[in-house]
């Protein structure tokens, strides 16, 4: 969560997106995009276990999905407006999360291992 959370207000704070309901605070994450980022790690132990073997995978992974639902959302819901050009926000979205997605992977497996629970 405070991954998301610096990233996201790192991206805004930037200038390359901005929220369209930018609460609690203006220019930082909003507590909505925060809470999607809880829901996201928590498939990481679950729905995208299989990344944590394929490290290259988990940044193709997260290099593409990342940005999409970003574009999904700004265009679908307007949740989110691109303030920078269009290519330049989803080059930097790609770069963030293509380091995010497999950060996430393995911060979940030694915390896993670290309880003693089986990953």
């Amino acid at each position: 969560v405070l991954l998301g959370f610096l990233i996201d207000s790192a991206l805004a704070l930037g200038g390359w997106l901005s929220y369209a309901t930018p609460l609690p605070f203006a220019g930082l994450a909003p507590a909505w995009i925060v809470v999607l980022w809880a829901g996201f790690a928590l498939t990481v132990n679950h729905s995208l276990a299989f990344l944590k073997r394929n490290f290259a995978l988990a940044v193709v992974f997260g290099a593409l999905g990342g940005p999409l639902a970003y574009l999904g959302a700004a265009r679908g819901f307007a949740a989110v407006q691109f303030e920078a050009p269009l290519l330049e926000a989803l080059l930097v979205l790609a770069l963030a999360w293509a380091v995010a997605t497999p950060l996430l992977l393995r911060l979940s497996t030694h915390f896993v291992a670290r309880e003693g629970v089986p990953a």
